[in-house]
C-alpha cells in the first residue's frame, strides 16, 4: 500500500477525542493551561533517498486539526486533544453560524446562560463579544459565542500566530499554528464560501483534491550522504516527524533539483512518461515528469527535473496556495503555509 497521504478528500476526519460540550458533563479537566506555542516555524528533518520519520518529540507543539463532516465539523486548537482543547469552533449547520468555544477560559463558578464579555486581541486586530456561559462538568463555566460566516476573526484566525483570550481576569495564548489549513476545510464543509468538495483549476481540466493534511508544512533541511560524502540539501511539504509527504525536492551535483510529487498516479506502471505541473495563483508551468514506484512500494509518485532559477520558485513564495499534480489527473492543493522561508532557504543551500 502506497503511503500516499494527499490522496485522501476532505472528507477523512481527523481525530479528536471530547470535541463536545456533553463530552466535557461527564469527563475531567485541567483549567486554564496556556497554550504558548505561538510559532508557526517547522521542524527540519534529514531525508535521504526519502524522508525519514525522526524520532517523536516528547512535547510536540500544538497544531489545528478537524473532526467530523459538512454541517457537523469541529476545528479546534489541537490534534488528539483529549481533554486539553483550548479553543473549539463547531459548525451549527451547513451555511449557518458557528459556535466558538474558549476552555481555557473557563471559570470555575458561574451561571448556564450567564452573559459576559470576552476579549480577544490576534497582532493588532481586537476583538469584542458576548459570551454565553455553558457549563462543561469539571471544566468548568466555559465562554461561549457565535461567529458568522463573515466574521473578520476568521481570517484573523488563519493568519496571525497566536490569538490572545481575556476573560473574567483570566488570561491565555492559544497557538494559531495549522489553523489556516484548518478553518479552509472548515468553511467549506460548514457551506461558508461555495466552494464544491471538488472543482476545476482555472486553466486546465485537472480534479482538485480540495485540500491536503492541515498539519502539512513546508520545510528546508540539509543532511549528509554518508555515501558520497555530499551535503544534500531538501525542500518538503509534508507532517514533519513522519513520512507523510506531498513534495520533495533535492539539490544535484549538476546544478539540477531534483522533484518528486507524491501523487496518485493510477495504474500507470513504472518510468511511465507524465505531464506534471505546478500552479500558484500567479503561475503555472507544466514540467516532462515519469512515474517512479520504490521497490519497496512505499515511495512512489511523479519525478522530475527542475532548475533553481526556475520562476515558479518565486510564485510559489508569494502565492496563497500552491497546486501540483499530473495534467489532466490527480491534483494536490496546499496551502503556503511556511513556503516562503523555506523555498529561500532551500535555494540559498542549492547555490551555496
Amino acid at each position: 500500500m502506497l503511503k500516499v497521504f494527499f490522496r485522501h478528500t476532505m472528507l477523512a476526519c481527523f481525530t479528536i477525542a471530547g470535541l463536545t460540550s456533553q463530552s466535557f458533563a461527564q469527563q475531567g479537566n485541567t483549567k486554564n493551561q496556556t497554550g504558548n506555542n505561538a510559532q508557526k516555524n517547522v521542524v527540519n528533518t534529514q531525508p535521504a533517498q526519502k524522508p525519514v520519520a525522526q524520532a517523536q518529540q516528547t512535547a510536540p507543539p500544538r497544531i489545528w486539526s478537524v473532526t467530523g463532516v459538512y454541517g457537523e465539523i469541529v476545528a479546534a486548537d489541537c490534534r488528539d486533544c483529549g481533554e486539553d482543547i483550548g479553543l473549539m469552533l463547531a459548525c451549527q449547520g451547513e451555511g449557518l453560524s458557528a459556535r466558538m468555544s474558549v476552555p481555557w477560559v473557563a471559570i470555575e463558578n458561574g451561571f448556564d446562560g450567564s452573559v459576559l464579555p470576552i476579549e480577544i486581541s490576534i497582532g493588532n486586530q481586537q476583538f469584542s463579544y458576548r459570551s454565553t456561559l455553558n457549563e462543561w462538568g469539571m471544566v468548568g463555566f466555559v465562554p461561549e459565542f457565535i461567529v458568522s460566516p463573515n466574521d473578520p476573526i476568521v481570517q484573523a484566525l488563519q493568519s496571525g500566530y497566536v490569538a490572545r483570550f481575556e476573560f473574567e481576569g483570566i488570561s491565555t495564548d492559544v497557538s494559531l499554528r495549522g489553523s489556516y489549513d484548518a478553518l479552509e476545510i472548515f468553511k467549506a464543509h460548514c457551506g461558508w464560501n461555495n466552494v464544491p468538495l471538488t472543482q476545476v483549476a482555472n486553466d486546465n481540466s485537472t480534479e482538485i483534491v480540495p485540500s491536503s493534511d492541515p498539519f502539512a508544512v513546508w520545510f528546508a533541511s540539509q543532511h549528509d550522504d554518508f555515501d558520497t560524502g555530499r551535503q544534500i540539501s531538501t525542500l518538503t511539504y509534508g507532517i514533519p516527524e513522519t513520512d507523510a509527504t506531498g513534495f520533495y525536492a533535492s539539490c544535484e551535483p549538476d546544478g539540477s533539483v531534483q522533484t518528486s510529487l507524491i501523487v496518485d498516479f493510477g495504474d500507470l506502471a513504472n518510468t511511465t512518461p507524465v505531464e506534471a505541473f505546478i500552479q500558484t495563483d500567479q503561475l503555472s508551468h507544466r514540467y516532462q515528469g515519469e512515474v517512479f514506484i520504490d521497490p519497496s512500494g512505499e515511495w512512489a509518485g511523479i519525478g522530475m527535473r527542475m532548475n533553481t532559477t526556475d520562476p515558479i520558485w518565486q510564485a510559489m513564495q508569494s502565492s496563497r496556495q500552491v497546486a501540483f499534480g499530473i495534467l489532466d489527473g490527480t491534483q494536490v492543493v496546499t496551502s503556503s503555509q511556511g513556503a516562503s522561508q523555506a523555498i529561500a532557504e532551500f535555494i540559498g543551500n542549492c547555490r551555496s
